[in-house]
């Protein structure tokens, strides 16, 4: 097992996950930063998360359209919820916030 840190989420994988986690990470800063190749990239991450039978991490997916794999443009919050929207294709992604009760 391989202890990897990610903003102070520590998770056990795999050697064999590793080097696909953080092409995977690349690859999703790189769309970050070029947003002309931004829909490459993350096709690509894709990609490599399917073939390495692995989840793309939560952080990130939330930041892409699943539709046409482009980064998400709006982000609002409605009603308890968080909605955002593609600026290529207009897909709207919504859910709900989370609400913590109290419990007396």
């Amino acid at each position: 097992m391989f202890i990897y840190a990610l903003d102070s989420n520590i998770i056990n994988i795999t050697m064999k996950q590793a080097k696909p986690l953080e092409q995977i990470e690349a690859l999703f800063e790189q769309a970050q930063l070029h947003k002309n190749y931004a829909q490459r990239y993350i096709k690509l991450a894709r990609t490599i998360a399917s073939r390495s039978r692995m989840h793309i991490p939560t952080r990130l997916r939330g930041s892409y359209c699943k539709k046409c794999n482009s980064l998400l443009g709006r982000t609002r919050i409605r009603n308890r919820m968080i909605v955002k929207v593609c600026n290529v294709c207009g897909t709207v992604r919504r859910k709900k916030m989370v609400t913590h009760t109290k419990i007396a």
